[in-house]
């Protein structure tokens, strides 16, 4: 009796252990095979954006780790800092985060790490100038903003080793607005990211730039309690190449980066928007931001 116990508990323990092994075992998956397409729908669940093709997203990646400092000098003798992780291989894309200062470079980290663990591309961060006091005018932080993604994007394009190659600018609020009004006249800014940009600024053309950059890759989000919301979708309506989704319950833009799905179907837009792959990263075990979530 007792060993017919100790055979049933044996099986049990056996049948417990398949299934704890089942549910945390993760293969990695091949970076370059598509997912199914799926549309992004605005909170009405109306389609807002043509259906893209995702990528699969590891659940933990590697972190970027320090990268290099690059202390660009701006025309009034200031210094802006930008932090530089390059690729592997000349000609792999560049990827821009130009976040609003220092504070909101974290947010942006995970979509950077995510995207290099798919892909060769050389990422980098706007952390802002040192001592810099906020700016309470919106049409001077938007220019300001403007200015020191000019001043990145002219140090990082003539960086060692730089070739040619597909430029991406990501950012939100008031610096979404001036990697719109920057990528109209620079036409090597082939894909944007604009978080919850605004396009009725006092003094600025926001309007003209975005009819200029119509037929460009952009990928457009927008929170539903953020001041430019009711904007944003005049925006959605003007561009022709979009990613688009209206998010609810969220006041800003740089707090979308929270929402893990949004950041994973970000990171699959990227990868598309940026073209062929040249060189193959390495996909880092096991994915960030596995779990959907309803936005």
């Amino acid at each position: 009796m007792q060993t017919r116990q100790a055979w049933a508990l044996l099986a049990l323990l056996a049948v417990l252990t398949a299934l704890i092994v089942g549910h945390f075992a993760v293969v990695d998956p091949d970076p370059t095979a598509p997912m199914p397409q799926r549309p992004i729908a605005s909170a009405d669940d109306r389609t807002l954006g043509a259906p893209q093709t995702e990528v699969p997203r590891p659940r933990r990646v590697a972190p970027l780790g320090p990268g290099r400092r690059i202390a660009v000098p701006l025309p009034d003798g200031r210094t802006l800092d930008v932090r530089l992780w390059p690729s592997r291989e000349a000609g792999a894309p560049l990827v821009v985060a130009a976040a609003a200062d220092a504070a909101d470079v974290p947010a942006w980290l995970p979509v950077l790490e995510t995207l290099r663990a798919h892909r060769d591309a050389a990422v980098a961060t706007l952390e802002g100038v040192a001592g810099a006091p906020p700016i309470a005018d919106r049409t001077a932080r938007v220019r300001e903003q403007a200015l020191l993604l000019a001043a990145a994007l002219a140090a990082l394009r003539v960086r060692p080793g730089a070739a040619p190659a597909p430029i991406a600018v990501l950012a939100a609020d008031d610096a979404a607005t001036a990697v719109l009004l920057y990528a109209a006249g620079h036409d090597e800014v082939s894909a944007l990211v604009a978080l919850s940009a605004a396009i009725d600024v006092p003094d600025l053309d926001v309007r003209d730039a975005v009819e200029s950059i119509a037929r460009r890759q952009v990928f457009v989000a927008f929170a539903d309690k953020s001041e430019s919301a009711d904007a944003g979708r005049e925006l959605l309506a003007r561009l022709l190449n979009r990613r688009a989704v209206v998010v609810p319950g969220l006041h800003s833009g740089i707090a979308l980066l929270s929402l893990p799905t949004l950041r994973g179907d970000l990171v699959g837009w990227l990868y598309a928007a940026l073209g062929p792959v040249l060189a193959r990263a390495p996909v880092a075990a096991p994915p960030l931001d596995s779990t959907p979530v309803a936005y």
